[in-house]
Protein backbone atom coordinates (compact mmCIF):
# COMPACT_ATOMS: atom_id res chain seq x y z
CA UNK A 1 0.00 0.00 0.00
CA UNK A 2 1.29 3.60 -0.77
CA UNK A 3 2.52 5.55 2.17
CA UNK A 4 0.41 8.97 2.36
CA UNK A 5 2.18 11.99 3.37
CA UNK A 6 1.41 13.02 7.05
CA UNK A 7 0.40 17.39 7.18
CA UNK A 8 2.47 17.88 10.04
CA UNK A 9 5.06 14.78 9.78
CA UNK A 10 3.94 13.32 12.98
CA UNK A 11 3.20 9.67 12.84
CA UNK A 12 3.19 6.21 14.89
CA UNK A 13 2.95 2.82 14.26
CA UNK A 14 1.10 -0.26 15.55
CA UNK A 15 1.48 -4.03 14.83
CA UNK A 16 -1.03 -6.45 16.17
CA UNK A 17 1.04 -9.74 16.07
CA UNK A 18 0.06 -13.27 15.32
CA UNK A 19 2.10 -16.10 15.28
CA UNK A 20 4.44 -15.94 12.36
CA UNK A 21 2.82 -12.58 10.97
CA UNK A 22 1.72 -9.34 12.19
CA UNK A 23 -0.70 -6.70 10.94
CA UNK A 24 1.41 -2.69 10.93
CA UNK A 25 -0.56 0.53 10.84
CA UNK A 26 0.79 3.66 10.85
CA UNK A 27 -0.82 6.70 11.97
CA UNK A 28 -0.82 10.07 10.80
CA UNK A 29 -1.56 13.24 13.12
CA UNK A 30 -3.09 15.40 15.10
CA UNK A 31 -4.38 12.75 17.44
CA UNK A 32 -7.36 14.94 16.98
CA UNK A 33 -8.14 13.87 13.33
CA UNK A 34 -5.95 10.93 12.77
CA UNK A 35 -5.42 8.89 9.69
CA UNK A 36 -3.87 5.89 7.57
CA UNK A 37 -0.46 6.59 6.73
CA UNK A 38 0.06 2.84 5.78
CA UNK A 39 -1.56 -0.25 6.44
CA UNK A 40 0.41 -3.77 5.49
CA UNK A 41 0.92 -7.39 6.34
CA UNK A 42 4.47 -8.77 7.51
CA UNK A 43 6.00 -12.14 7.60
CA UNK A 44 7.63 -12.89 10.68
CA UNK A 45 8.59 -16.42 9.89
CA UNK A 46 11.08 -18.17 7.10
CA UNK A 47 7.92 -20.41 4.76
CA UNK A 48 11.19 -21.91 3.84
CA UNK A 49 12.22 -23.22 7.34
CA UNK A 50 8.82 -24.84 8.28
CA UNK A 51 9.90 -24.74 12.34
CA UNK A 52 10.18 -21.20 12.16
CA UNK A 53 6.27 -20.80 11.76
CA UNK A 54 6.20 -22.25 15.30
CA UNK A 55 9.63 -22.97 16.62
CA UNK A 56 8.80 -24.35 19.96
CA UNK A 57 5.49 -26.76 18.43
CA UNK A 58 8.30 -27.90 16.48
CA UNK A 59 10.54 -29.05 19.34
CA UNK A 60 7.53 -31.03 21.06
CA UNK A 61 7.83 -34.19 19.38
CA UNK A 62 11.48 -34.02 19.56
CA UNK A 63 14.07 -35.69 21.85
CA UNK A 64 14.69 -33.67 24.85
CA UNK A 65 17.98 -33.14 23.97
CA UNK A 66 17.14 -32.35 20.80
CA UNK A 67 14.53 -29.75 21.53
CA UNK A 68 16.38 -26.86 22.60
CA UNK A 69 18.67 -26.47 18.93
CA UNK A 70 15.47 -27.19 16.95
CA UNK A 71 13.79 -23.86 18.70
CA UNK A 72 17.30 -21.73 18.33
CA UNK A 73 17.57 -22.87 14.71
CA UNK A 74 14.15 -22.01 14.23
CA UNK A 75 13.78 -18.71 16.48
CA UNK A 76 17.17 -17.94 14.28
CA UNK A 77 15.44 -18.42 11.30
CA UNK A 78 12.19 -16.08 11.66
CA UNK A 79 14.59 -13.59 13.34
CA UNK A 80 16.25 -13.20 9.73
CA UNK A 81 13.22 -12.60 8.18
CA UNK A 82 11.40 -10.51 10.93
CA UNK A 83 13.81 -7.93 11.76
CA UNK A 84 14.31 -6.67 8.25
CA UNK A 85 11.13 -6.78 7.54
CA UNK A 86 10.12 -3.99 10.39
CA UNK A 87 13.10 -2.11 9.62
CA UNK A 88 12.55 -1.48 5.90
CA UNK A 89 8.79 -0.13 7.32
CA UNK A 90 10.46 1.96 9.84
CA UNK A 91 12.93 3.24 7.50
CA UNK A 92 10.01 3.89 4.16
CA UNK A 93 7.67 5.66 7.08
CA UNK A 94 10.81 7.99 8.10
CA UNK A 95 11.85 8.84 4.91
CA UNK A 96 8.47 9.58 3.42
CA UNK A 97 6.21 10.46 5.98
CA UNK A 98 8.14 12.38 8.43
CA UNK A 99 9.24 11.76 12.21
CA UNK A 100 7.81 8.67 14.19
CA UNK A 101 6.75 9.50 17.84
CA UNK A 102 7.10 5.62 18.46
CA UNK A 103 5.21 1.82 18.23
CA UNK A 104 3.12 -0.21 20.29
CA UNK A 105 2.91 -3.79 19.95
CA UNK A 106 -0.51 -5.65 20.66
CA UNK A 107 -0.34 -9.18 21.73
CA UNK A 108 -3.05 -11.71 21.78
CA UNK A 109 -2.08 -12.64 25.30
CA UNK A 110 0.39 -11.56 28.49
CA UNK A 111 0.50 -15.65 29.52
CA UNK A 112 3.87 -16.48 31.25
CA UNK A 113 4.89 -19.71 29.65
CA UNK A 114 6.54 -21.27 32.24
CA UNK A 115 3.13 -21.17 34.16
CA UNK A 116 1.62 -23.09 31.92
CA UNK A 117 2.25 -27.45 32.90
CA UNK A 118 0.58 -28.68 29.61
CA UNK A 119 3.10 -28.77 26.60
CA UNK A 120 0.83 -27.70 23.75
CA UNK A 121 -0.79 -25.32 25.31
CA UNK A 122 3.10 -24.02 26.88
CA UNK A 123 4.38 -24.23 23.02
CA UNK A 124 1.38 -22.42 22.30
CA UNK A 125 2.23 -19.07 24.95
CA UNK A 126 6.02 -19.11 23.98
CA UNK A 127 5.13 -18.29 20.74
CA UNK A 128 2.68 -15.87 21.77
CA UNK A 129 5.75 -14.25 23.45
CA UNK A 130 8.47 -14.88 20.86
CA UNK A 131 6.98 -12.76 17.56
CA UNK A 132 6.21 -9.86 19.77
CA UNK A 133 9.55 -9.65 21.12
CA UNK A 134 11.53 -10.09 17.66
CA UNK A 135 8.89 -6.73 16.60
CA UNK A 136 9.86 -5.16 19.27
CA UNK A 137 14.10 -6.67 18.70
CA UNK A 138 13.50 -4.77 15.37
CA UNK A 139 12.02 -1.40 16.90
CA UNK A 140 14.64 -0.97 19.42
CA UNK A 141 17.50 -1.29 16.92
CA UNK A 142 15.68 1.17 14.63
CA UNK A 143 16.13 3.48 18.02
CA UNK A 144 11.91 3.72 18.26
CA UNK A 145 10.52 3.21 21.66
CA UNK A 146 8.07 0.29 22.10
CA UNK A 147 4.81 0.37 24.27
CA UNK A 148 3.32 -3.72 24.87
CA UNK A 149 -0.55 -4.44 25.01
CA UNK A 150 -2.62 -7.33 25.41
CA UNK A 151 -5.79 -6.98 23.00
CA UNK A 152 -8.11 -7.56 25.67
CA UNK A 153 -6.91 -4.07 27.52
CA UNK A 154 -6.27 -2.24 24.44
CA UNK A 155 -9.91 0.03 24.45
CA UNK A 156 -10.35 0.24 27.94
CA UNK A 157 -6.24 1.59 27.89
CA UNK A 158 -7.68 3.73 24.40
CA UNK A 159 -10.51 5.24 25.87
CA UNK A 160 -8.18 6.27 28.95
CA UNK A 161 -5.48 7.42 26.69
CA UNK A 162 -7.85 9.60 24.39
CA UNK A 163 -10.34 10.69 26.56
CA UNK A 164 -13.15 9.96 23.91
CA UNK A 165 -16.21 7.28 24.85
CA UNK A 166 -15.98 3.95 23.51
CA UNK A 167 -18.50 4.52 20.65
CA UNK A 168 -16.92 7.92 19.28
CA UNK A 169 -13.19 5.58 19.10
CA UNK A 170 -15.49 2.84 17.43
CA UNK A 171 -16.84 5.27 14.72
CA UNK A 172 -13.48 6.55 13.82
CA UNK A 173 -11.76 3.74 13.07
CA UNK A 174 -14.34 2.11 11.02
CA UNK A 175 -14.23 5.94 9.49
CA UNK A 176 -10.53 4.80 8.78
CA UNK A 177 -11.48 1.76 7.60
CA UNK A 178 -13.72 3.68 4.96
CA UNK A 179 -11.15 5.74 3.84
CA UNK A 180 -8.26 2.99 3.03
CA UNK A 181 -10.63 0.24 1.84
CA UNK A 182 -9.98 -3.60 2.90
CA UNK A 183 -8.86 -5.12 4.21
CA UNK A 184 -9.78 -3.74 7.83
CA UNK A 185 -10.21 -6.44 10.04
CA UNK A 186 -9.74 -6.90 13.73
CA UNK A 187 -6.07 -6.76 13.85
CA UNK A 188 -5.91 -3.48 11.41
CA UNK A 189 -7.91 -1.83 14.05
CA UNK A 190 -5.91 -3.18 17.28
CA UNK A 191 -2.99 -1.93 15.35
CA UNK A 192 -4.55 1.66 14.26
CA UNK A 193 -5.65 1.63 17.72
CA UNK A 194 -2.40 1.20 19.12
CA UNK A 195 -0.48 3.64 16.90
CA UNK A 196 -3.58 6.56 17.68
CA UNK A 197 -2.45 6.24 21.66
CA UNK A 198 1.36 7.03 20.99
CA UNK A 199 -0.10 10.22 18.76
CA UNK A 200 -2.17 11.51 21.55
CA UNK A 201 0.30 10.52 24.71
CA UNK A 202 3.17 11.92 22.02
CA UNK A 203 5.68 10.94 24.91
CA UNK A 204 7.83 8.20 22.97
CA UNK A 205 11.09 9.51 21.41
CA UNK A 206 11.86 10.10 17.56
Amino acid sequence: MKIEPSPRGEAALGFRVRTGRASAVAIGGPASAPHVLVRRELLLHDPGVPDSFQPYHAALEAPPEESGGIVRRATEAARKVAVPAVRTLVEELRSRAGGLRGAAIVAGSDTDPAKIANPHMRAHASEGRLFPDLVEEALAACGLDCRRLVERELHGAAGKALGLPSGQVTRALAAMGRRVGPPWRAQEKAAALAAWMLLARGTARR
